[in-house]
Order: structure tokens, then sequence, then C-alpha cells
């Protein structure tokens, strides 16, 4: 059997958390490696844990979810990160993208988008929702 994919949920909104946590949940394959509510204790657990994907807010209280992802892709670089946020503007979206991240995802596309997204960020591939309003001729 497969060891399963440690995943840390990064949300300052808990029934998003809860989501996301019941969602993954329904499959064998992830383990929920640990949840925060803020962009410092988003740092701490991923350095204390060491998950394989990181799920990441932009919007977050002490740190911003973007300044949380650089930290992380210099300290534990293997670590998939996959933003999942509300925030359709493409400049953040292209600047969240532009530092070795693995992806994007709307909140309100990630009933459809959130496992799909999972699966091409771990296979190095980038991913980002339809609606996030990025188009094709735009880098990330």
């Amino acid at each position: 059997m497969e060891k399963p994919i440690r995943v840390l949920i990064v949300d300052d909104y808990r029934p998003l958390r809860e989501w996301v946590r019941a969602k993954l949940g329904l499959s064998a394959r992830f383990e929920i490696a640990g949840e925060a509510g803020d962009g410092h204790d988003a740092v701490a657990k991923a350095h204390e844990q060491n998950p394989d994907l990181v799920l990441l807010d932009i919007g977050l209280p002490g740190m911003n979810g973007i300044d949380v992802a650089m930290l992380l892709r210099r300290a534990i670089p293997r670590t998939r990160i996959l933003f999942l946020s509300e925030n359709s503007d493409p400049e953040v979206i292209t600047t969240a993208l532009s530092d070795g991240t693995s992806g994007f995802v709307l909140k309100s596309e990630a009933d459809n988008d959130l496992l799909l997204a999972i699966e091409t960020a771990l296979r190095g591939e980038k991913f980002c929702s339809k609606e996030a309003a990025i188009t094709p001729s735009q880098n990330y």
C-alpha cells in the first residue's frame, strides 16, 4: 500500500478547513498533517510536520499566503504548495504562481477543482481554476 499524501490545510476560516478535511477524508490517499489559521502558524506547522502538500489561502492574518509560500519554498522545497483562495485578481494570481508553487484553485470552484488540482500538483505540473482570470498569454 502506498504511503498517504500528507496535507497541511491553511485557512483562517475554520468551516473551510473542515470542508477540505472532509473532502480529502473520502480517500485513503490523504492524511491530514495539520491545520493552521494564520501565516505564522502555517510556517511553524509546515516545519514541524514536513507535509507533502500545503493547501494555502492568500488572505491570512499575521503573514499573507504569498509570503508563507515564499518561506516554505526555500525551507522545504520538496513540499508542493497549492493556493486555495477566493482572490481572483489576475496580478495576485500571477504573483502567487510565480515562485514555484503548484497551482491556484478558486474557493468557488474547489468542489470541482480541488482533487484534480492536487493530482496535477503531485505530478509536478501547474493547475489554475478556469475562472481565475489568467489568460494563456500571461506567464506564470
